[in-house]
């Protein structure tokens, strides 16, 4: 992680005896500045004023997210008194010192399995863009001792994958795991069938790709719980079950997660990542190997 900047300020807050105004304070009318409704509430301070970017429902969860060790009841607050966007919190007693740092955020690494019939090697196709994320922090004391802390995490500017394709060649006694497919299938149509298998047969495949227009109300959720991507495909569980490793002949190696209502017998339904791509397939008859 890469620090590249602190800004650190001192803020005396008075505080342990509230006054709750919505719009205006009810300690002093018209005396305190208001909250504007889009901004959360404002904390009314001795020395100053602290505005904060949100709106708490209750004393009880300003309480909670400013990290307050003290409960409500001890300080003589209800902790269901409600709070209005566009309202101010007085505080007595209570000093607080913030500050904020910029961290880095690593770029993830993403891999991308494709076959290739020499030996495997590996291929950084994006760099990737590290990101960057602020993180505040605001600690309240009384009479110097800590009596609460909360933190805030802000995304200034979001991280650029980095993108590495493993060319992988195929044996005939490649055996992935349901992990390795469900997370990297290796879709090729240059692939040979596996040598050893535990079932085959000759199915109609349609095609399908993510999204509402193409899969209804089920959006981009497998009947497994699994996002919608190539690799992963429909069957019928009574002809093959969910959870199988399979080759598909012109497709690759992939995984059984998902169902359809129109997907009966030897039917199956493979993912593609476009319109165009499903369109392009069409309904084929294939072959399809059921891993051991």
């Amino acid at each position: 992680m890469t620090r590249t900047g602190t800004i650190p300020f001192l803020i005396v807050i008075a505080a342990l005896t509230l006054s709750l105004g919505a719009g205006k304070t009810a300690a002093q009318d018209g005396d305190e500045p208001q909250a504007d409704s889009a901004s959360g509430i404002v904390l009314i301070l001795e020395s100053g004023d602290v505005r904060l970017d949100y709106t708490p429902e209750n004393i009880a969860e300003l309480f909670r997210l400013e990290g307050m060790n003290s409960s409500p009841e001890s300080l003589g607050f209800s902790p269901e008194t409600p709070l209005a966007p566009g309202g101010t919190v007085t505080l007595k007693g209570v000093s607080a010192i913030e500050a904020s740092i910029e961290i880095e955020i690593p770029a993830p690494i993403v891999f991308k399995y494709e076959f290739a019939p020499e030996n495997t090697r590996i291929e950084v196709a994006r760099p990737g863009i590290a990101g960057l994320e602020r993180v505040s922090i605001r600690k309240y004391y009384r009479n110097d001792e800590l009596v609460g802390e909360s933190k805030r995490h802000e995304v200034i500017k979001n991280a650029d994958a980095r993108l590495v394709i493993m060319h992988v060649s195929v044996g005939e006694h490649y055996s992935p795991t349901f992990e390795e497919l469900l997370h990297n299938p290796l879709l090729s149509r240059e692939i040979a069938p596996p040598a050893r298998y535990a079932k085959k047969l000759v199915v109609e495949a349609t095609a399908y790709y993510p999204g509402f227009d193409c899969n209804g109300k089920w959006g981009n959720l497998t009947k497994m719980g699994y996002e919608a991507k190539p690799g992963r495909i429909a069957v019928d569980p009574r002809v093959i079950p969910l959870g199988s490793r399979l080759f598909v002949e012109t497709y690759g190696y992939c995984v059984a997660v998902d169902t359809g209502g129109a997907i009966k017998g030897n039917r199956i339904d493979l993912c593609f990542e476009t319109r165009e791509e499903c369109i392009q397939f069409g309904r084929r008859k294939l072959v399809v190997y059921v891993l051991l």
